[in-house]
């Protein structure tokens, strides 16, 4: 954890950093300090996929899981915008149409 401590008084930006902090205290089941290192990083960049995952994980872990699908549902909208940005959708019409429903459906 301190090694974490370091790297983020150092580099205060480094998602990696919170994620890493907030896996280990969702481990430890202290899941109200995951949860807000997990969205720390998220503050920084709102895009960062993994921490949008974690924060769902906890907030279920937590009882809240309404929150946690708004969460999953967010995930799954910045992961269909990722693929289609990056070109990987434009050739498979299958994924396409998907992307089109998920879309409609959040």
């Amino acid at each position: 954890m301190l090694v974490f401590d370091e790297l983020l008084s150092v580099d205060p930006s480094f998602l990696k950093g919170y994620n890493n902090k907030g896996t280990i205290y969702f481990n430890q089941k202290n899941f109200q300090e995951a949860y807000t290192l997990f969205k720390r990083a998220l503050e920084i960049n709102p895009n960062y996929e993994t921490a949008r995952i974690n924060i769902g994980i906890t907030l279920n872990e937590m009882g809240k899981s309404e929150e946690a699908v708004k969460e999953f549902e967010m995930y799954s909208l910045f992961s269909c915008l990722r693929i289609a940005t990056t070109g990987q959708i434009k050739s498979n019409p299958e994924a396409l149409i998907a992307y089109g429903t998920a879309l409609r459906n959040i």
